[in-house]
């Protein structure tokens, strides 16, 4: 019902090219004030690379969400972190993914998702204090759900680089993705 709430909120279109987003974990808003629009199934088109915003990353919050989440030395400690093999404090693994739902779920385009199904990651880089981070994403494959009308299942890549052209994380997503509504399938 929430879902089904959400996705009439959110049917408005808007033409949302070449607009660059910035976001913060502090701030509540996209600094982008436009109308979000809803992407269904059936209008996913495949290897279409797609600009998600970027993200500046800040000493302060890496060492917050380490504190509660996961106090190593070298994402809570400078010294400890100059020490470490990292030569610096770098954000954590779960603190990356928690900015990219961020980045995701404040970008104005969203794909009428109902559920992640799978997500496979790899960080080749650290998440460093002071990056900015790069978000982008494609579907790369899709089909119709076998066993419920009205679902697709869309594969999704999403690569985060930082300002050295650094590859941060790596994401490969299968979603559940609701088909337009009053489309039988």
């Amino acid at each position: 019902m929430l879902q089904r709430y959400r996705l009439l909120k959110l049917s408005r279109k808007t033409d949302l090219s070449n607009q660059r987003r910035t976001y913060s974990l502090n701030s509540t808003k996209n600094k982008t004030d436009s109308a979000m629009d809803i992407v269904y199934f059936e209008d996913i088109e495949l290897d279409i690379n797609r600009d998600l915003g970027s993200y500046q990353v800040c000493k302060k919050e890496v060492i917050d969400f380490a504190t509660v989440w996961d106090p190593q030395p070298f994402h809570i400690d400078e010294n400890a972190a100059k020490d470490s093999i990292y030569g610096g404090l770098t954000g954590s693994s779960i603190h990356m993914m928690a900015v990219l739902s961020k980045v995701i779920s404040q970008n104005p385009v969203h794909y009428a998702v109902l559920a992640n199904l799978s997500t496979q990651f790899d960080m080749p880089n650290p998440m460093r204090v002071d990056d900015t981070l790069f978000f982008s994403s494609q579907a790369y494959e899709k089909r119709l759900s076998k066993t419920r009308p009205g679902i697709g299942i869309v594969s999704f890549k999403t690569v985060v680089i930082n300002q050295d052209n650094k590859t941060v994380l790596n994401t490969l997503t299968t979603t559940m993705v609701s088909c337009r509504p009053g489309d039988t399938h």
